[in-house]
Parts: structure tokens; C-alpha cells; sequence
């Protein structure tokens, strides 16, 4: 995602995470439960699969990866079931 403000006006957080959000996606997809009503896999399972997918990604930021790639899903069910 690109913005329109200058990076310097840049407020928000976790940086590396927004760096991988589409790719964790495409990663998390599969553990997706049917209807994207949340994950079919354990949070622990999830970190062990985020954190091996992107070592260098700090622990904090995985799992805020996590939450926001099931918030994804969560708001764009349309979206999933469509393709």
C-alpha cells in the first residue's frame, strides 16, 4: 500500500510487518476456516509457521501480522468466497 503523505508524517507502526502483510496473506490463506471466520490452526501454530516464513520479523510483530491478516479475512469474506 502506497500513501499520499510525505514518510516523515508517517505515524503508524510495525513497519516490517506492513512489509510482509500481502505476503503473509497468501502464506496464512490455507488456515483460514471455511467462511473466514477465523484460523482452523492454534495461535502457537501460526507463530511457528509466521516466524519461520520471516525470521528477521520481530516477535512482537508476528503476531501482530497474525491478527491482521484474520482481521483481512474476517472483513473481506466476500472476497475469498468469490474467488
Amino acid at each position: 500500500m502506497t500513501s499520499n503523505w510525505p514518510a516523515g508524517n508517517d505515524r503508524r507502526v510495525h513497519h516490517e510487518a506492513r512489509e510482509v502483510f500481502e505476503q503473509a496473506c497468501v502464506l496464512l490463506a490455507p488456515y483460514i476456516q471455511e467462511g473466514g471466520g477465523g484460523f482452523n490452526m492454534s495461535r502457537f501454530g501460526l507463530t511457528h509457521v509466521v516466524s519461520d516464513h520471516f525470521p528477521s520479523l520481530p516477535k512482537p510483530q508476528v503476531s501482530v501480522i497474525i491478527s491482521a491478516v484474520e482481521n483481512y479475512y474476517r472483513n473481506n469474506r466476500h472476497l475469498k468466497s468469490a474467488g
